[in-house]
């Protein structure tokens, strides 16, 4: 009897963290401050070939494209400036989680485990704003081993936001959407790092 109204509960905290995430921040596709039409955009804007290349050599081309595109006002369309761009999107995309994962609320019969991966998920966007900022620092400086070790780990950052909710029985996470986009984007932001070459 204890273990069903323990799944019951679970199962209602669920429901309730869908339902609040849906409604507490606009869809986590678009980033805060990106132009709510990016994609729209990426069809209408003619893309440099050279950026073209760089995007055809990530996992999500399209996404590539669709990422960099409310940044195409700068002349510059090597490596480098791509990357950049990505940089400054996954920024956005961060702080528009942890907006995401302050905002729903903690009712007083939220089992435990969920509440804290909450905790962990917005710790973890934390760590990761802040391998973004040392990240750009080291690009600023040329120290490319820096560059790629702060990159690499923002991955681990968002495994361990998914996997603070895999402890919690027949809970779902409601950042997997928002996570999910952070995941492709970091992706392709890791094969553009391949490409950067410092002088």
């Amino acid at each position: 009897m204890e273990s069903k109204k323990l799944v019951l509960i679970f199962s209602i905290s669920s429901l309730l963290l869908s339902f609040f995430a849906d409604a507490a921040l606009p869809p986590a596709s678009a980033p805060a401050e990106a132009p709510k039409n990016a994609q729209a955009l990426s069809s209408a804007v003619r893309i440099p070939a050279d950026i073209k290349q760089l995007c055809d050599k990530t996992d999500y081309p399209a996404l590539c494209v669709e990422t960099i595109t409310p940044y195409l006002n700068s002349s510059e369309t090597d490596a480098l400036a791509v990357l950049s761009m990505h940089i400054n999107a996954l920024e956005l995309l961060f702080e528009s989680a942890t907006k995401l994962a302050k905002a729903i609320p903690k009712p007083a019969f939220m089992p435990t485990l969920i509440a804290g991966a909450l905790d962990v998920c917005i710790e973890m966007y934390d760590e990761a704003l802040y391998s973004l900022e040392e990240a750009k620092h080291a690009i600023e400086s040329g120290d490319a081993g820096s560059m790629k070790s702060y990159l690499d780990g923002i991955g681990t950052d968002v495994e361990t936001c998914d996997d603070a909710f895999s402890k919690a029985p027949g809970s779902s996470s409601p950042l997997k959407d928002i996570d999910g986009k952070i995941n492709k984007i970091w992706s392709n932001m890791l094969a553009i790092a391949e490409q950067v070459k410092f002088d």
